[in-house]
């Protein structure tokens, strides 16, 4: 009998491990649909056949849509925090001159436009919905806080003296470009002209401060 208790103990655990990749299948699978399709187009039909499984199983796992939509924003958050985490340790050099700065945010919008445009369009969307949704809200300021820390590092770098200020006007202008960018769909082409933009907003926030050097 005391022989027979590991292998049950190991065929729970690989099967607990099965159902966490279907969850984790599930979950990846509306993300997709809502930068797609935003989040009118998330149900545990679309999910389901989006992610190649039966409906069955999509309702074992989500008891209903809004728990869809908290489990992929879990998820968002989780990407998006550890990217905004890595760039605030890969930018924390305080010696930034104003074209690195500015050349520095260009190249992330863009990057935000491109290698993370699933992430980025389906943020948006659940921001929106974050408006209906408490536990969405929640959440959602816990990466507002994460995403400031990084513009109003970047304010400081810049010689701000209002660095929690100016860290929000330097995000809301980067999310309005970020925003056409992805409209338009001729990104990656755009890093020149998009530069060019993002320094005359630049020099209009800054124009009497010189970067720390």
């Amino acid at each position: 009998m005391t022989k027979g208790r590991p292998k049950k103990s190991v065929e729970r655990s690989e099967g607990q491990q099965r159902g966490q990749a279907t969850h984790d299948k599930c979950v990846a699978a509306a993300l997709r649909l809502l930068s797609r399709q935003g989040a009118t187009g998330v149900t545990h039909r679309s999910v389901a056949k989006e992610a190649d499984v039966s409906i069955a199983v999509t309702t074992y796992h989500f008891e209903s849509r809004d728990e869809i939509l908290e489990k992929a924003y879990q998820l968002l958050y989780e990407q998006e925090v550890a990217r905004w985490r890595e760039s605030n340790r890969n930018d924390k050099d305080q010696k930034a001159s104003r074209a690195e700065i500015i050349d520095r945010i260009s190249t992330r919008l863009i990057r935000e436009s491109t290698e993370h445009k699933e992430q980025t369009m389906a943020a948006f969307e659940l921001t929106f919905e974050a408006f209906r949704s408490p536990e969405l809200s929640a959440a959602i300021g816990d990466v507002h806080k994460v995403r400031m820390a990084y513009w109003r590092k970047t304010a400081e770098q810049a010689g701000s003296k209002d660095p929690a200020l100016d860290g929000q006007i330097l995000q809301c202008s980067v999310l309005g470009k970020t925003l056409c960018l992805m409209a338009r769909g001729k990104v990656d082409s755009e890093l020149a002209r998009t530069r060019s933009k993002f320094d005359y907003d630049f020099q209009s926030l800054f124009p009497k401060t010189n970067p720390k050097r």
